[in-house]
């Protein structure tokens, strides 16, 4: 059973310029073009997982210092639940974050000094790795 669009496929990749490197594949054949289309989603797999993991690592994309507003200090107290320090300008707030919305608890009157990490600012990919692995290790 072949699909009717099969032809109009073959037509459109034989006119790409990629294609002329490939001369002695037979362009008619199933198996290049689900090489063809396996390929294409390998690189679009590779390029979400990147995106993804860019996102989740701390000092990763979009994230300037000289931004107003920070935050300081998160700590997990369940869940889905967060308690964030969070400085805007001269104030520091205390927030719960959960998976109700997010409220204010405290507005600090004495700003709490909170050290900044021993390498500047973020953790290299190395030492997550390591730690990652060797969670994965004792479990």
């Amino acid at each position: 059973m072949r699909s009717s669009s099969t032809p109009i496929l073959v037509g459109i990749l034989a006119l790409l310029p990629g294609a002329a490197w490939c001369a002695d594949v037979e362009l008619t054949s199933a198996g290049y073009l689900a090489q063809l289309f396996g390929a294409l989603v390998l690189v679009i797999a590779a390029i979400l997982g990147l995106a993804w993991l860019l996102r989740r690592l701390p000092g990763g994309v979009g994230r300037a210092a000289d931004q107003p507003i920070s935050i300081l200090a998160v700590r997990a107290i369940g869940a889905r639940d967060r308690l964030l320090l969070v400085q805007v300008g001269e104030e520091q707030l205390l927030i719960a974050a959960g998976a109700t919305g997010m409220r204010t608890l405290h507005r600090l009157r004495k700003p709490v000094s909170v050290a900044p990490p021993e390498n500047g600012g973020g953790v290299d990919f190395a030492t997550l790795l390591k730690q990652s692995l060797s969670r994965r290790g004792r479990s």
